[in-house]
């Protein structure tokens, strides 16, 4: 059967890695964990949307983009991981990871916020809430139109799920000004062609 994507997006450190692992369940369409980093354009972005076989990507990058996507694909469900800035700002600090000044993590803050609202297709829960099971099984509904595998939330939830920042970092500064293009590119018109409802 066919099924659009899912795009989980979000503040950095909102559980990302975490969502991904999680909706990447045994028997079910993977989610990709910030793809973005290798993306040089929007073409890429569109290439995924296109997809017809129900996989996701969780990326907190996408956050920019909730107009772009929804635009393309109206039909991609989305779930927006939602964390305070200054949350954020802590946990990478005790994590190691630099920010930048400024870190823009206001600016962002807002862009999710206002995609909250955009939509019945957008589901947004706080980070607080990602260790509860009936939270997270909502999301897994929300993105596979179906209940997780029996146990798998509770299996899940025990895992502290962290990707390395360093080499992920390293990808990114490797992809330096295909990354830039791709954000240079965000808000602009939608192709005519692709999987517009």
């Amino acid at each position: 059967m066919m099924r659009s994507p899912y795009v989980v997006l979000g503040m950095p450190r909102a559980g990302t890695a975490w969502l991904s692992a999680f909706l990447s369940a045994p028997g079910f369409p993977p989610c990709e964990h910030e793809p973005s980093r290798f993306w040089t354009s929007r073409a890429d972005l569109w290439a995924f949307l296109n997809r017809q076989d129900g996989a996701g990507v969780s990326d907190a990058t996408l956050t920019w983009f909730w107009r772009d996507i929804l635009a393309f694909r109206p039909d991609a469900r989305i779930v927006l991981a939602w964390r305070p800035s200054a949350d954020v700002r802590d946990s990478a600090r005790r994590a190691g990871i630099p920010l930048g000044e400024p870190d823009g993590l206001e600016a962002m803050s807002v862009e999710a916020l206002r995609a909250v609202g955009s939509g019945p297709t957008i589901l947004a829960f706080d980070f607080a809430d990602i260790r509860k099971p009936a939270v997270v099984r909502d999301v897994f509904r929300h993105c596979h139109g179906m209940a997780p595998p029996r146990g798998w939330a509770e299996v899940m939830i025990a895992r502290n799920i962290q990707v390395p920042w360093q080499p992920r970092f390293a990808e990114g500064f490797g992809n330096r000004d295909g990354f830039a293009r791709f954000m240079a590119e965000r808000g602009a018109p939608v192709p005519r062609s692709g999987a517009r409802q």
